[in-house]
């Protein structure tokens, strides 16, 4: 069974006319879910808000008062990319809930698996601060709330940007493997090949950073030979896969050309949810979720290698489409974990933003991520 977790209060929060983040989004996903014509195998899920005391494990109080009292005065822009409205507070709260109601309908045995389609969106957001859309991190709420109670939790993330946030927050944490499958250089920065994170959290970060026109095959490799030996290394009891589609059409996150829907649903089912009890994945707007009794899908590739994408002329690196395009450092976790912090500044020169360590900034002739 299950479990499908939305709420019309996510329609709340209004980022304003034509931002690529907005309420249309899981409109789209609602009616998805209805076309597929499955009705036997799933329920709704209720949802609920998120208390202080949950918040507060991964977010400052201070942050969290001042966001608080910005929506209350009517909200405004949080960066030149971030807009909170009146309505975003409870919003955010009760995103970052949903997931909190999904693991406590899950340990009651109400379903195999719970899908929660909400906004704002989580993975941008760090301790402190809103950033790239995201107010509160909905899926590090959830993350941390297993781990205090003992539980090993590992967090597949799925996005053409990084999620910084919930990297940082766990960064040292050993009870919590968080793995970042995603398009570099772009967007937030951070998220290179050698951010494994540091002290007791050495080695529990995974980050496959993939160039634009990566293919199809080359992320089912990854998944094969860096992300599943991880998993079975680590050997999680409870498995969340965050995946995060807040861009336009003409998105980021197509210039990986032939990475197709059903490579899409290889990587979010058999690949990864077999290596967790049944009962205990939590995939969020993503797709091609499998129980965990479900057959293993045989690994194809999606077309035959050396005859992928060749990137334009002018452009430096080597092709995407050949199985060699996998760096040889994908192969397994790094020797010695890197101790290093993501570096606090950064620029993105196609969206204009800078992040000088002291918050996020609009720099001259930027426009939209």
């Amino acid at each position: 069974m299950l479990l499908i977790g939305a709420d019309d209060i996510f329609a709340a929060h209004e980022t304003g006319r034509g931002h690529p983040e907005r309420a249309g989004r899981l409109i789209a996903v609602r009616e998805g879910i209805k076309r597929s014509g499955v009705t036997d195998s799933r329920r709704s899920l209720t949802v609920r808000a998120a208390s202080r005391d949950e918040l507060i494990r991964v977010h400052s109080p201070e942050y969290l008062d001042a966001l608080q009292q910005r929506c209350e005065a009517g909200g405004g822009r949080l960066d030149p990319d971030t807009v909170a409205s009146s309505g975003s507070w409870q919003a955010a709260r009760v995103a970052a809930g949903t997931g909190l109601a999904a693991i406590e309908a899950l340990d009651a045995g109400a379903g195999d698996a719970a899908f929660c389609a909400l906004r704002p969106p989580g993975h941008h957001a760090v301790a402190d601060r809103a950033m790239g859309f995201c107010l509160i991190n909905n899926v590090a709420v959830a993350a941390a709330a297993l781990a205090e109670r003992g539980e090993r939790v590992c967090v597949v993330d799925f996005d053409a940007h990084h999620g910084n946030g919930t990297q940082d927050m766990f960064w040292t944490d050993p009870r919590v493997l968080y793995v970042s499958m995603h398009q570099w250089p772009l967007y937030p920065g951070s998220g290179r090949l050698d951010e494994c994170g540091a002290g007791a959290g050495a080695g529990t970060t995974v980050n496959l950073p993939f160039p634009a026109g990566t293919t199809g095959d080359v992320y089912l490799r990854a998944m094969d030979e860096v992300v599943t030996p991880v998993l079975e290394r680590f050997d999680p009891t409870w498995l969340r896969a965050p995946s995060r589609s807040a861009h336009r059409p003409r998105s980021h996150l197509r210039r990986f050309r032939r990475y197709h829907l059903a490579d899409h649903r290889r990587c979010t089912g058999a690949r990864s949810t077999d290596r967790v009890p049944r009962g205990r994945l939590q995939p969020r707007r993503s797709t091609g979720l499998r129980r965990r009794d479900a057959p293993r899908a045989r690994w194809r590739p999606v077309q035959p290698a050396g005859t992928g994408h060749q990137r334009r002329p002018g452009r430096t690196g080597r092709r995407c489409g050949s199985r060699r395009a996998l760096p040889r450092r994908l192969t397994g976790l790094p020797r010695v974990a890197s101790t290093r912090r993501p570096a606090t500044g950064y620029r993105d020169r196609g969206s204009g933003i800078e992040d000088r360590g002291s918050g996020i900034v609009q720099v001259e002739g930027g426009g939209r991520r």
